[in-house]
Formats: C-alpha cells, sequence, structure tokens
C-alpha cells in the first residue's frame, strides 16, 4: 500500500498487487473459472457447467464479462497475461459479444473472427479448452470468401496442408459427402461448417471439451481427414453432440470419439437411446466416468441387451437418459441379485437385507453359505465376499451370454444404500426430509452402535433363555436407547412402522432385535414402551418373518461359539429349545 497526495485529500493506492491477488479478480469475470455456488475460485481450470444461453449469468458472461477481459487485456502487460487465459478458453462462435440472439454473427464470419485472433497466434491457441457450436444458435453463412482467406492464413501460418485431404477425396477415401460435397463438384474453397470444425481440432493442442450441433446430416469429421491435418490423437475430456433439428444426426460424431478414447471422461449424445449405444458400443473407452443420452424418451425395457455392455465400463459411476432418471433405476429391472447369507438361526446381518428385500418385494436369488462351527472367522466365504462376511450382494446382468463380472456389495448398509438408489420407487427410505434425516442417522446407528447388547444378548432365534440380574450397565443403556429410538419413530412420524405408514429399511435394521426380545425372556416388558412393544409385535407377525424363524428352528446346526455366548454364563437358564433335533 502506498499513501499519495492529492487536491482532494490522501488516498491508500494498490500499486503492483501480487499475481495471486489479480488472478483471483480476474477470475470473477469467467463463468467457468469459479464455482459461484460455493464462492471456490479455481482459475484457468475449466469447470463444466450446463450451456443455458437464456440464463442471465450467461449473457452477462458473454457480453459485459468478455469486454471487461478484452480491456484488462490493454491495462498493463502484467493484467493482460492474466486475462488473456481466460479470455480465450473458450470458441462460442455464435455468441461473439452480442448481448441480443437477433445480433449473432453468421459462422464465417465468426470463424474469421476466431482465425486472425487466436488461430494465427499459436500461444493463444494454446488457450482454448473448450469449442462450442451449436446451430441453434448460429447462421450458416457470412462473408464466405473472408473466412476462406483466414482459412488460407492460419493453414499457412501452421504448416498445415489441405492437399491430403483434396488428394484423398480423390482417391475417393473420403467421400465428398463427408465434407457436403456433392460428387462431380470440386472441394469447396470457402469453409463449409465441418471443414471449419476440422480446422479448430488442428489447431487447438489443448482442446479438452467439445460441443457440436447433431442437426446437419453432412457434417462429417472423419479421423482420417484430422490426421490428416496434423494430429493423431485428441486430448477431449468431455464430448458432446447436442439436438439441432429433428431428423438430422451428426454422420461421423465416434470418429472424433475415436481419437480421444484414451483421454474421455465425459460423453454427451443427443440421439435415440438404441442409435446411441449402437454407435458408441465399438468405442472402447476406459476411463469414462459419466455418459447421458438426451431424446431418448423410452422405457427402460430397451435397455435389454445393454446391461452388459454397461458393465464393461468398468470406470463408469453415471449413466443417465432423457426419459427415467438414474442408471441404477434404469438397469435394476435388468438385473439379477444374488444375496449370500448364512445360518438364519444366529445371522442377524444375514436377516436385515433379506427381510429388507423380501418384504418390500425385491425379486433375488438366495445363496446359503453354511458357517464352520467353534469359530467367527470363516474363510471359506472368500469365495464370494472378499471380506469372507456375510451378507454380500452380487448384481449381475440379466443375460446369459455376458461374460461381465458381478457388481459385489459386502455390507448390510452399501447393500441398502444401493437398492434404494436401484429401487427408488420402493420406500426404502422415505421421501420426507425430516423422515429422510431420522432414518439414515437410525440406520447407521444400528450399524455402528449396540455393541454391549451384540456382546451379550446374541442371535439365536430357537432358543428362550432367562437372564440373570442385574445385567451388564452397557446392555441396559442400550435397551434404553432402543426404547427412546423406538418410541421417537413411532410417535412423531405417526406409525405404524418406526418411520410412518410403510415398511423401510429401518425397520428391517432394527427387525433382528426384536427377535432377540423373544429369545431372552422379561427384557421386553421392563424395558419397553407400550408403542414400542406394539411394533415388535408387527414385525414378528410378518409372514417374511414366520418365514425366516420357521427355517431359523429347522437348521440343523448348532454353532459353538453362539450358542455359549447366548446360553452360557453365570445365572442363565434355558428355558426352552425350538430347534429341530
Amino acid at each position: 500500500m502506498e499513501q499519495t497526495q492529492s487536491s482532494t485529500g490522501t488516498h491508500l493506492t494498490l500499486l503492483a498487487p501480487p499475481q495471486e491477488v489479480l488472478t483471483l479478480i480476474v477470475s470473477q469475470l469467467c463463468l467457468h473459472c469459479h464455482e459461484r455456488e460455493r464462492g471456490r475460485i479455481i482459475p484457468y481450470t475449466y469447470l463444466e457447467r450446463e450451456c443455458d444461453f437464456n440464463k442471465p449469468e450467461l449473457s452477462t458472461w458473454y457480453y459485459l464479462n468478455r469486454l471487461a477481459l478484452y480491456n484488462l487485456c490493454l491495462v498493463s502487460r502484467q493484467c493482460r497475461s492474466i486475462a488473456e487465459p481466460i479470455l480465450y478458453h473458450e470458441f462460442p462462435p455464435f455468441w461473439a459479444f452480442y448481448p441480443s440472439p437477433s445480433a449473432y454473427p453468421d459462422w464465417a464470419d465468426r470463424l474469421a473472427m476466431f482465425l486472425r485472433t487466436v488461430g494465427l497466434d499459436s500461444a493463444k491457441a494454446a488457450y482454448v479448452r473448450r469449442v462450442c457450436i451449436h446451430s441453434n444458435r448460429m447462421r450458416c453463412g457470412g462473408d464466405l470468401e473472408l473466412a476462406a482467406l483466414a482459412v488460407r492464413e492460419v493453414f499457412q501460418a501452421r504448416g498445415i496442408q489441405l492437399g491430403p485431404v483434396y488428394d484423398a477425396i480423390a482417391k475417393r477415401e473420403l467421400e465428398l459427402s463427408d465434407f457436403g460435397v456433392r460428387p462431380g463438384s470440386r472441394p469447396p474453397d470457402g469453409p463449409k461448417l465441418e471443414m471449419g470444425v476440422l480446422l479448430l481440432l488442428a489447431v487447438l493442442p489443448n482442446l479438452t471439451s467439445l460441443v457440436l450441433p447433431n442437426g446437419f446430416p453432412s457434417i462429417g469429421i472423419p479421423s482420417q481427414a484430422i490426421r490428416l491435418l496434423g494430429r493423431e490423437q485428441l486430448v477431449l475430456q468431455s464430448y458432446e453432440v447436442r439436438a439441432s433439428r429433428p431428423g438430422g444426426f451428426l454422420r461421423y460424431p465416434l470418429n472424433v470419439l475415436e481419437m480421444a478414447s484414451e483421454t474421455l471422461t465425459s460423453l454427451t449424445l443427443d440421439y435415440p437411446l438404441d442409435l446411441s449405444l449402437r454407435l458408441i458400443e465399438p468405442v472402447p473407452l476406459p476411463n469414462l466416468r459419466h455418459l447421458y443420452l438426451l431424446n431418448s424418451s423410452i422405457g427402460h425395457q430397451n435397455l435389454k441387451g445393454v446391461d452388459h455392455w454397461l458393465f464393461k465400463l468398468k470406470g463408469l459411476e453415471t449413466f443417465d437418459y432423457e426419459s427415467a432418471g438414474s442408471c441404477l433405476h434404469n438397469i435394476a429391472a435388468k438385473m439379477v441379485y444374488r444375496l449370500y447369507i448364512t445360518n438364519k438361526n444366529y445371522s442377524s446381518w444375514s436377516l436385515r437385507v433379506w427381510l429388507l428385500m423380501r418384504q418390500l418385494d425385491i425379486p433375488f436369488i438366495e445363496e446359503f453359505r453354511p458357517m464352520i462351527s467353534g469359530t467367527f472367522s470363516q474363510p471359506q466365504w472368500k469365495e464370494f465376499s472378499p471380506v469372507a462376511r456375510v451378507p454380500c450382494l452380487h448384481v449381475l446382468p440379466d443375460n446369459p451370454h455376458t461374460d461381465s463380472e458381478p457388481l459385489i456389495l459386502w455390507d448390510s448398509l452399501s447393500i441398502t444404500t444401493f437398492l434404494s438408489l436401484s429401487h427408488p420407487e420402493k420406500p426404502i427410505y422415505p421421501s420426507s426430509p425430516q423422515a429422510l434425516a431420522w432414518s439414515l442417522s437410525a440406520v447407521a446407528e444400528m450399524h455402528s452402535s449396540f455393541t454391549s447388547l451384540r456382546d451379550h444378548l446374541a442371535m439365536n432365534i430357537g432358543v428362550r433363555v432367562q437372564l440373570s440380574y442385574p445385567l451388564p450397565a452397557g446392555v441396559v443403556n442400550d435397551l434404553q436407547r432402543l426404547n427412546t429410538l423406538w418410541t421417537e419413530g413411532l410417535t412423531r412420524f405417526g406409525g405404524p412402522w418406526l418411520v410412518g405408514k410403510e415398511f423401510s429399511a429401518v425397520d428391517a435394521f432394527y427387525a433382528p432385535v426384536a427377535l432377540r426380545l423373544r429369545t431372552y425372556v422379561g427384557l421386553e416388558e421392563e424395558f419397553f414402551s407400550r408403542e414400542a412393544k406394539g411394533w415388535v409385535e408387527r414385525v414378528l407377525g410378518l409372514e417374511s418373518v414366520r418365514e425366516w424363524v420357521r427355517d431359523a428352528v429347522g437348521e440343523r446346526l448348532r454353532e459353538e461359539v453362539h450358542d455359549k455366548e447366548s446360553m452360557g454364563g453365570e445365572g442363565r437358564r434355558v428355558l426352552d429349545d425350538l430347534r429341530a433335533k
């Protein structure tokens, strides 16, 4: 800071601010260099944002803010070094600097302006990260002679030869129609839209995001032509083919895709679903994380046969198409669930997921794997579970001809979360924010707490045991907490289940405790309210729970560790043993 004197008084002036400070200030002028919602600024980093050009903030960015960046380039060399990378990181050929849609420039005019300012300067070309061409907001006309002159200037300055492209067309190695040229006519001197795109791909070495229209049947971007212009591969991370005119489709969208297959992480296609998938399937996309298919308003029954291909995209995190929401919801109907569980008399964790899926009518194949008696460690379960524990859910495509590996979920909480995402139509979790927050917390509490209850009151459905008193303090605390939690849920959300009218994940997670209250006689009467006892009766009255109990008491395995924990110990007395002899 420096103090200066003037006729109006003394002022503090900021002279030569640090580069970092100027960068943060200038980045505020860029729509894409910081996250407005979080206030986080990431200079020179392109953050993908929705291209809805009717939003006021986008009009501001493409008009006023870009003018401000241009003016900053004229202030000083320091300001220019900061503003230029932000100013040139995106090329929107239809917007230029016009505040009104009626003033959108023609494609040829905009291309000429861009080539004269950026195309001729390799340093500026290196700044460009995103090219967005959308024919809904672009007139394909303009001064073709001016644009053709600019194209020739760039070709000459950058050492790019069009001769090999024209030779390939002459030899019919490239079809004339690929460039919108009718058979029998000579290659155009003026830049067609597709020739302009080819040029942009050739002169922008750091392009990571490309948006093209699908509405020009004549558009062709053959990968051979791109290579003839000197680019062997593209480094695109995001590629979008957006809707333009009904019935028109980009003829070669996947040639670009092929050249960027190693780097691409996000792909958006605006085609009917079956066409999109048919075009994409042959292209290896090892790093693809997000796949969005628009204009695909068909039911998820049309995804049959696609699921095996989706499973080959090992890194895919998001698959969405216009008509049906999340990926998991769309493909769930075509999945086969295999649920691995163990002995029903002893395994409370097996019961939780089994009961949830059975009660909410989510079909699955039950895979029973018995315990080895005398030890908690079950190494033989490694064949289906990476941690050798149950429950474990395998999710496989319903296609006997595929060799895709299954999705494997080896924890009851992760399985429940997966099912809630896969089946949003099921009341696994409630939709009300208050009920959802409560139920998520209650499920997590059961998953992580109540250790004294588990240690002293082991699951053993087929016996009745009288405990000795006083009970350990930890057990008393756990029982009191259970009563408080159940009573709160039933009174707060109106019952008859813990979060309202429908059976949910919370009920499934606490159902094994209801069975323990039958095993250990007297606890229910001593520790639980009338509301909580009513919930216990409803759980035990479910046909699915009765089925589990029948299977449990029918088992002949006597697991020594569980039996010792539940029936052994000082003062405990076995009142009855209902298990099969």
